[in-house]
């Protein structure tokens, strides 16, 4: 075998080489996405357990989760504050997986799960008020979404990565 047969051999085991090596990174860039997704998805979903769990057996946090509704505005310094520490955590939690969902990092399933939740917590009070805290921290386009689905006009937020 010659010296040229023996480079052209090389070129060919180089390049399948390369192509193995670009759908390995293919399937571990799929794969770190997956990992991405459950992770934001688990961080509002505990936070959304751990609520449940205080709600159900803890008499005066169900009282006070309760009067946020109601009584807001008729709160002292002290219980507002109490109310918007609670809506703080997971306004932001929510907020990131809003837009991990449309970076295209958020399954649709478990969107439609979030979804809910942030309309639900967009008309609290506690949680208003710590919006209008944070809201410039977000990007113009989930400032717009947030403030749609605290007016009850929440249009349909689009993907961009899918």
């Amino acid at each position: 075998m010659s010296l040229t047969q023996i480079y052209y051999m090389a070129e060919i085991v180089v390049g399948i080489a390369f192509v193995i090596s670009v759908v390995f990174l293919a399937l571990q860039v799929r794969q770190n996405s997956k990992i991405i997704s459950r992770t934001y998805s688990m961080g509002w979903r505990r936070k959304e357990d751990w609520y449940a769990e205080r709600i159900a057996t803890d008499p005066d946090f169900r009282d006070f989760i309760q009067r946020i509704d109601r009584e807001y505005d008729k709160f002292t310094v002290d219980e507002k504050f109490r109310a918007d520490v609670l809506a703080s955590g997971s306004l932001r939690l929510l907020l990131d997986g809003m837009i991990a969902y449309t970076e295209g990092n958020m399954s649709e399933s478990d969107w439609l799960t979030l979804e809910p939740l942030l309309e639900r917590v967009a008309r609290k009070p506690n949680f208003n008020s710590v919006w209008t805290n944070i809201k410039s921290n977000y990007p113009e386009d989930i400032q717009t979404k947030f403030d749609n689905m605290r007016d009850g006009s929440a249009e349909q937020i689009k993907l961009l990565g899918h």
